[in-house]
């Protein structure tokens, strides 16, 4: 694809991405307008003035540890967004989404003072406002978008695997 423009702003610690790329899908709509963003961690709703487009990806860290409150915020603020379509991610703050590792590695750690037991999918399915991607895509506008959380292991978060054999599984 070609990128016609590409504008970075900073919004209270927050990168914000604008992206135009011309479409090979649709001759009636020339371009199409993906913003990207990153890292709100519950500030969400604080961004003003957010581009419009056409595709907003939110790419990781939505919440501060993945609680269902948290989740069920953003997912309202995502409700209300005028992008057609809205791709989330999860980042390494989702600990909760991180299903077959969060009562292992991260409850313990990082929900002790919780007295009620958290179900990880749960949590995870109360993302309705959006196409959440984890090791997936989806082909939107003739152009395929492919979501993964997983990185490698830096300080005991979400979604790390302390070796390439790990993060091949």
């Amino acid at each position: 694809f070609e990128i016609s423009k590409l504008y970075e702003l900073s919004l209270q610690n927050l990168n914000l991405y604008h992206l135009n790329m011309e479409t090979k899908e649709q001759p009636k709509q020339k371009e199409i307008t993906i913003v990207m963003i990153s890292d709100t961690h519950t500030m969400a709703d604080q961004i003003k003035d957010l581009p419009d487009g056409d595709i907003l990806i939110h790419a990781g860290d939505f919440t501060y540890t993945g609680l269902l409150n948290e989740v069920k915020d953003f997912n309202d603020w995502l409700g209300k967004l005028p992008h057609k379509h809205k791709i989330v991610i999860a980042g390494n703050h989702e600990l909760t989404f991180d299903v077959k590792n969060y009562e292992e590695k991260y409850r313990k750690r990082f929900h002790y003072r919780l007295t009620e037991k958290i179900d990880s999918q749960k949590v995870k399915d109360s993302l309705t406002n959006c196409i959440y991607l984890e090791d997936s895509s989806i082909e939107l506008y003739g152009y395929k978008f492919y979501g993964s959380p997983v990185t490698p292991e830096l300080c005991g978060w979400a979604f790390m695997y302390d070796t390439k054999e790990e993060m091949k599984k």
